[in-house]
């Protein structure tokens, strides 16, 4: 099982359209506190876009019904989220951004436990936050 981003990624060497993909297939079961698979990345050695594939991939299989369970409710899954952000799985700020885009106001919205301003940036066109490092190496879109 833990095998399948490394297995993922050999694939998607074999077309060079995917090139811009690789880094997302393989590292979308790395933590931030370095405690994932296939390379033990922590922090900010795993690409922004692998974290956010990350998080939707949790939510996915969390809400799906599996063989050996039922689907949890969007708030369940969402408690089970931020408690394995607290532990370090994913970035608590990223989390809390991905809920934002969750369209049912029937989501929980608990008080900030992280500390410092709740204020998060939006995301721009490219997926990354608005402001952030990343979104400052990219180019600005240009008008159609």
């Amino acid at each position: 099982m833990q095998q399948h981003p490394v297995i993922g990624d050999d694939l998607c060497r074999t077309v060079r359209s995917f090139d811009s993909v690789r880094p997302i297939v393989r590292h979308h079961h790395e933590r931030l506190d370095g405690r994932g698979y296939p390379d033990g990345l922590a922090g900010d050695e795993i690409p922004l876009l692998a974290q956010i594939v990350t998080i939707v991939d949790v939510f996915d299989a969390l809400t799906t019904n599996r063989p050996y369970r039922k689907a949890l409710s969007t708030a369940a899954a969402l408690a089970t989220m931020r408690s394995e952000a607290r532990q370090g799985a994913y970035a608590p700020a990223l989390l809390e951004q991905f809920v934002e885009l969750i369209p049912s106001r029937a989501v929980p919205r608990p008080a900030w436990p992280f500390g410092g301003n709740r204020q998060l940036r939006p995301f721009c066109w490219t997926g990354f936050a608005v402001g952030s490092r990343a979104s400052a190496q990219r180019p600005a879109r240009q008008g159609k």
